[in-house]
């Protein structure tokens, strides 16, 4: 399977030919390796461990599933459901999210890294406390996501809806909005240092930090 790229991420190592498999393969097993999986509905399973190497998973419904130990290594992930997912301190390493749903979806000190969220819609997804290394979101819907506590040093979010979007005690060192919205995000000055902007971010910010800009003696 081929997957899309970025420069800088490393993108999943997929073999041509994936094994296709039944809908419970991965309920009998606790690692899957070299597997397809289309078209199959997890909704509101409850799995106690669970690690994808190199497996590509296409229209899959995993809603409301509650996994306490989840492993993503090169994986492909497309077409899928992942609305109010269950899925806290899960990695995730050269993954590939391409065009899924996470309405919602609860991703709490999850660590990803060389992964790239691209034509998602993630809207209240929750994100707080993650670890973000080598990732990049892209034309996402991310509208009032928490990235509360979330180490976003170097994320990359290009062409993305931030609207209302909770970046409190995030760290956002080299983290790149310039081509998000940004309108209303919730976010404090002390946050703010050394995240990149566009110029015309500058006075959005400063309003949303109460800070009011005048000319001289007005």
């Amino acid at each position: 399977m081929k997957s899309i790229t970025r420069q800088g991420i490393l993108p999943p190592h997929l073999p041509k030919i994936l094994q296709s498999v039944d809908r419970d393969f991965i309920l009998r097993q606790s690692t899957v390796y070299q597997v397809s999986l289309e078209g199959y509905d997890y909704g509101n399973e409850k799995i106690a461990s669970l690690t994808l190497e190199q497996v590509g998973l296409k229209r899959v419904l995993f809603t409301q599933t509650k996994i306490q130990r989840l492993r993503f290594l090169d994986v492909e992930i497309k077409q899928c459901d992942l609305s109010g997912v269950e899925w806290e301190k899960s990695r995730h390493h050269k993954v590939v999210f391409q065009e899924n749903r996470l309405l919602g979806a609860g991703l709490w000190e999850t660590h990803f890294e060389d992964v790239l969220i691209y034509e998602c819609n993630a809207e209240r997804a929750m994100f707080s406390s993650a670890v973000f290394k080598k990732t990049r979101f892209e034309k996402c819907n991310l509208r009032e996501a928490s990235f509360e506590g979330a180490d976003l040093s170097g994320v990359i979010f290009a062409d993305c809806d931030l609207t209302r979007a909770s970046f409190q005690g995030a760290k956002l060192n080299g983290t790149d909005f310039r081509t998000a919205c940004i309108d209303a995000i919730r976010i404090d000055g002390k946050t703010l240092a050394g995240a990149i902007i566009a110029p015309l971010q500058t006075v959005q910010l400063i309003g949303l930090l109460g800070v009011q800009v005048k000319e001289p003696f007005e």
